[in-house]
């Protein structure tokens, strides 16, 4: 047996060691609870429903894409009292707690070059990239894909255009070409300080139509801007894991940039702009007209073939019932087909599962197609994912033959987004829809535009005393004439939006705590083109905030950045206010709001989207309501 035996003279260091330890676990207990505290102070001041946005701006810890796990993206980093508090998500019984992958985080900045960051650096300015930057990023032997872009259109409308040139070329494989320049139509200060931050200016943009190749449906002016006003490019190629150039990159890889002078009108002039461009193996040019013209439903691969257990005329009979009573549609929805068919007493009734009904249909020769609804062409957000059904073949996009698939450039004339699906095509796959889903979650406006959108959206917060609120936006202007307003008269047009702001808040109520309601008399944020001072003072009577009013001209908010003084500039701002709200209530035929709800889908991942049609609880359209569940 061993004993120890305590000398007299260790008593006393050991004492106090003690002591120092007991004091630093009561320290320690103390500054836990601190945190803690911080910990729900923080909770009440971050933007909700969406607290993970850029959780990469607020610390430098955020992990990169391969180490990050389903539960970690859940979270969001902030700093409370310079001290670094990771939160955890935080619990709803209301909210969809299944963990989904990260499609936002950035990956870190370690796994790039020096010289690829200061490419990426120098495309957020006006600065041009050196040839050597340029092939820092570029894969050997790269082939691009290029497209028109149509400058009359407002620059929602050319996102669309963005997304169309990145899905295409990411679908064959290439590196999308943007445009260079984007132009703006309307100045919120004098037009020669708008002239001094502007590449270009006209007193009346209609009367350079030749010039320009286009024409706007209305008079004024139109000022010449970087893409770099409109477009975090870094981001989105952080985002796509793939290069993204511009057009003036372009040029440099081809050694133009010194001799060749970008055109204004946006369209691609192969002639100017490759060399040897008669060579198959530098240029090939795909007509729109081969790629979409009503004879053939364009995909992106070819889809499953179809278990084709009918006989020849069976097959032959129900294609031509489709066709014929289908409205000269492409595709049709399930329900839809059911409708067409049930005309038939009962001879073509298919099962009421939507498995067995779609399993018959394939067996029927019928192709399966996906995509997403076509309540929304106008707005075009990749949402509310559907099946659809054809009778006619399916001409997938690639993998294309030669010349199409070896030359350096592929080249689309025209425009490949009116009037068609987002992304320009239908999918072979859900999944194959899902990375486009994905890819178009990248295309977002740059820093500047996005910070003061969060500093107005939490003046919203403190306006509701932190409760949750509700964001409009409402679309007047050109609407109006067209129909495509709810209502032509712009009190009736409000009235609706009070109607619907007062059913966006019932939602609300049903799905946070008490304390978290918005109230009846809470002010809501609209966003609206409608510039009438009396009808302006007549909305913000009614509860309603203004983007002057968070941001008055006599004191704004600090905004580092010249492209403010542009109408074209606010109304990304406001995007992002109302990307932020609770709930958004936007114009169904507007590409505004559906910029608005893609930067919503990008901040929180989707929930609860099952096969066929999904439900987004938190936005809806002003021109159909739909309650939870519809």
């Amino acid at each position: 047996m061993v004993t120890y035996t305590l000398n007299r003279r260790a008593i006393v260091p050991l004492s106090i060691f003690l002591l120092v330890l007991l004091t630093l676990s009561l320290s320690a207990t103390v500054k836990q609870e601190h945190l803690e505290t911080a910990k729900e102070k923080v909770w009440t001041a971050l933007p909700a429903p969406f607290r993970d946005w850029d959780g990469w701006k607020w610390g430098t810890k955020r992990p990169a894409v391969a180490e990050v796990t389903e539960v970690e993206v859940e979270g969001a980093v902030t700093t409370v009292e310079e001290e670094e508090v990771v939160l955890p998500p935080r619990p709803s019984a209301t909210l969809p707690t299944t963990p989904l992958p990260s499609l936002n985080s950035r990956p870190a900045s370690s796994k790039l070059t020096k010289l690829q960051l200061e490419t990426l650096a120098n495309w957020n300015t006006s600065l041009p990239l050196t040839r050597p930057q340029l092939l820092s990023l570029l894969p050997p032997s790269p082939q691009f894909l290029v497209k028109d872009s149509h400058i009359s259109y407002g620059y929602n409308n050319i996102r669309y255009m963005f997304e169309a040139t990145i899905n295409l070329a990411r679908i064959t494989g290439r590196i999308p070409v943007l445009p260079e320049t984007v132009w703006a139509r309307g100045c919120a200060v004098e037009e020669e300080d708008c002239t001094k931050n502007a590449l270009k200016f006209y007193s009346n943009r209609n009367q350079h139509e030749e010039e320009l190749g286009s024409r706007w449906n209305e008079e004024g002016p139109v000022w010449q801007l970087p893409l770099s006003y409109f477009l975090d490019l870094p981001h989105l190629i952080h985002h796509l894991q793939t290069p993204v150039i511009a057009l003036s990159d372009y040029l440099v890889y081809q050694n133009l940039s010194t001799t060749v002078k970008i055109h204004p009108s946006g369209h691609f002039y192969p002639e100017n702009y490759v060399p040897d461009w008669q060579d198959e193996r530098k240029l090939s040019i795909f007509e729109n007209e081969r790629f979409w013209n009503g004879s053939f439903v364009r995909t992106d691969k070819s889809p499953s073939s179809s278990d084709l257990g009918a006989p020849k005329e069976i097959i032959k009979e129900l294609k031509e019932m489709l066709e014929q009573r289908g409205g000269g549609k492409l595709v049709h929805t399930l329900e839809e087909v059911r409708k067409i068919l049930q005309a038939e007493d009962g001879e073509w009734d298919l099962p009421k599962g939507a498995a067995e009904a779609r399993a018959m249909l394939k067996s029927w020769g019928v192709g399966e197609v996906f995509g997403f609804s076509e309540d929304m062409i106008m707005a075009k957000p990749p949402s509310h994912l559907t099946s659809f059904f054809t009778h006619l073949p399916t001409l997938p996009f690639a993998p294309l033959s030669p010349p199409y698939s070896s030359s350096e450039t592929l080249y689309i004339p025209g425009a490949l987004h009116d009037q068609r699906p987002p992304g320009a095509l239908y999918f072979s796959t859900p999944s194959a829809r899902q990375r486009f889903t994905h890819d178009v979650r990248g295309v977002r406006p740059p820093p500047w535009v996005w910070d003061l959108g969060r500093q107005l959206q939490n003046q919203m917060r403190r306006r509701t005393d932190g409760r949750r609120w509700v964001g409009v936006h409402m679309r007047r202007g050109d609407f109006v004439g067209i129909n495509w307003a709810p209502e032509r008269d712009p009190i009736k047009h409000f009235d609706v939006v009070l109607q619907k702001v007062k059913a966006a808040r019932a939602v609300l109520r049903d799905r946070f705590p008490e304390e978290e309601w918005s109230l009846d008399t809470d002010p809501f944020y609209l966003a609206t083109d409608e510039a009438d001072p009396k009808l302006l003072q007549h909305y913000t009577s009614h509860s309603a905030v203004l983007l002057d009013i968070l941001n008055p001209p006599s004191k704004p908010q600090p905004f580092a950045h010249p492209s403010y003084a542009f109408t074209d500039i606010q109304s990304l701002v406001e995007q992002v206010v109302l990307a932020h709200s609770d709930y958004f209530l936007g114009s169904k035929m507007s590409s505004t709001s559906g910029g608005v709800v893609v930067m919503r889908e990008a901040m929180l991942a989707e929930a609860e989207r099952e096969e066929g049609w999904g439900w987004d609880w938190s936005w809806s359209w002003l021109e159909g309501f739909k309650e939870e569940g519809q």
